[in-house]
């Protein structure tokens, strides 16, 4: 099998759900994929490292899946995400 190349993020709240994506992209050839549960832990993700593809939940707890491209800001996010004030493209 060949590896490919790049890092992962999966977005999702679910464990069973990042266990079965994770087993999907292990099988493609994908080495480095890295999870997180909510979007609040992804953003702090997308800050420490170079991330070449994210796979996000649209239906997270505190902020939705749609965040990165939604807010402007360091990386084109927000980085004071707000439940009450839900993101949405500008």
């Amino acid at each position: 099998m060949v590896t490919q190349q790049g890092t992962l993020l999966i977005v999702e709240d679910l464990l069973l759900m990042r266990q079965i994506i994770k087993g999907f992209l292990r099988r493609m050839g994908y080495a480095r994929i890295l999870e997180a549960e909510q979007g609040v832990e992804a953003l702090t993700c997308l800050r420490q490292q170079p991330i070449d593809l994210v796979l996000a939940d649209w239906d997270l707890p505190q902020m939705d899946g749609l965040w990165p491209p939604s807010r402007r800001g360091p990386m084109g996010i927000s980085s004071n995400p707000s439940p009450e004030r839900p993101l949405r493209p500008k």
